[in-house]
């Protein structure tokens, strides 16, 4: 079950579709809650919007399922924190700096998050299809970006601060962001690109040695193939071709074979 806008971005009122009896009618053991910021300016952020700040409105909204019994996957993307259009796209970039400094304030926010909810939150995934197009046929968030992304998570989450000796911090789950994959386009590219630029332009192999881990916990995967078709043969090897191409190109450069794809 995908709750894609738990929140109203504009005021801050929580969505009836995270009422839990009937997300808990659906009988799912999981829902996929978008962190969306809304009005508010960080998740500290204390302004009362519908009664609530930010992390009281979060509160009420994953305690409500885990009461229930219901297990929370988490996405903190890109509008958990305001994304200027295109500033990620290239690489390094007409302003590196101001990517950078997006990015900074992306994986600070990212990392409040991920505090506030561990106790209750084990599995959180970055920002959703980085390699979807944009108004042309350029991936919103360039591989390169991408990587260098996924390591500034990590090492936040997982290394810097004590976190490295921390059992909460450790049991965290980080997924990453989901890639768009459908009839041309199986996501293996991008992901071997990501490994690339992670190993080769940034610290990946230094989080290796530090974590015993390139920084990701698992692979987010979308599947839009055969849209429209009824014949699950031809869907169920639709799927498997996207499947197969990604893992591959994933374990190119990637070592721990008990990583998995979440689609």
């Amino acid at each position: 079950f995908d709750i894609g806008q738990p929140i109203n971005p504009v005021t801050g009122e929580i969505n009836l579709g995270t009422d839990t009896s009937m997300v808990g009618a659906t009988c799912t053991p999981w829902v996929r809650v978008n962190f969306i910021l809304g009005p508010w300016s960080s998740p500290s952020d204390t302004t009362l919007y519908y009664g609530r700040t930010w992390l009281q409105a979060y509160n009420e909204i994953i305690n409500g399922f885990v009461e229930k019994g219901i297990q929370v996957y988490a996405l903190i993307g890109a509008e958990a924190y305001s994304y200027p259009a295109g500033i990620l796209e290239q690489y390094p970039g007409a302003d590196s700096s101001a990517s950078v400094a997006w990015l900074d304030q992306y994986t600070y926010n990212f990392i409040q998050i991920v505090d506030y909810f561990k106790d209750r939150v084990h599995v959180f995934e970055s920002y959703n299809e980085p390699n979807n197009w944009t108004n042309s046929s350029t991936a919103i968030v360039h591989p390169a970006w991408f990587a260098l992304m996924l390591q500034n998570i990590y090492l936040n989450a997982k290394l810097f601060n004590g976190h490295n000796v921390d059992p909460a911090w450790q049991q965290v789950t980080l997924v990453s962001g989901a890639l768009f994959t459908f009839d041309l386009n199986t996501g293996g590219s991008y992901i071997i690109d990501t490994y690339w630029y992670g190993k080769n332009v940034f610290a990946w192999d230094w989080t290796y040695a530090q974590t015993g881990s390139y920084p990701l916990d698992g692979f987010g995967q979308h599947i839009y193939v055969e849209q429209g078709s009824s014949d699950v043969a031809v869907i169920g090897t639709a799927m498997n071709t996207n499947l197969n191409d990604y893992w591959n190109n994933i374990y190119v450069y990637e070592t721990d074979l008990n990583k998995k794809i979440l689609i």
